[in-house]
């Protein structure tokens, strides 16, 4: 059930990460990526966020 749950959790961060984008300005999704940058490396999870950030950027047209 985990695994399920942790993929999932991707499909869901990309989404909100969307969302995101269109309501808010990019440097302050910019300083939350930067939090949240530190947060995945303490708890591990570099490549998720890496997966995150491509996707932002993606979808930010950079």
């Amino acid at each position: 059930m985990e695994q399920g749950k942790s993929s999932s959790n991707k499909m869901t961060c990309s989404r909100e990460f969307y969302e995101i984008l269109q309501v808010v300005s990019e440097d302050f999704v910019w300083e939350m990526l930067l939090k949240a940058k530190v947060l995945a490396e303490m708890d591990g999870r570099r490549k998720v966020l890496q997966q995150d950030i491509r996707a932002l950027l993606i979808l930010s047209g950079k």
